[in-house]
């Protein structure tokens, strides 16, 4: 895949249930998102699940989703309803702190601007 030039990619961590097969292979769980700066649209995602199945979905319910245009608890909500794997609560924590990392990141940026004119 080839990413824009306003593409940016942030990633978070949140710890697995030893009790499910991903938790027995990683301690943790990793979700990435790559981000169009300028739209605030997720353009791809990557997880540490041992289930293709399951990360596929997973970009299903993630990618298209704009952070600009939308309450990221939308996204959060699509999770909790519709993805029912084990590590539904790890990917819920990671994807809100990635959330957190690119609105701050945003800010910052904003900032920056700002302090010029």
């Amino acid at each position: 895949m080839v990413y824009s030039d306003q593409s940016v990619y942030f990633s978070a961590s949140s710890k697995l249930p030893s009790s499910i097969p991903s938790g027995e292979v990683y301690d943790s769980l990793n979700i990435g998102f790559v981000i169009d700066k300028s739209t605030g649209v997720i353009e791809d995602v990557s997880v540490t699940l041992l289930s293709a199945g399951a990360t596929r979905f997973l970009m299903y319910l993630i990618i298209g989703f704009n952070l600009h245009d939308g309450d990221p608890e939308e996204l959060i909500n699509e999770i909790k309803t519709r993805y029912f794997g084990g590590s539904q609560k790890a990917i819920i924590v990671a994807t809100r702190l990635v959330i957190q990392k690119y609105k701050s990141y945003m800010d910052s940026i904003g900032a920056n601007k700002n302090e010029g004119d």
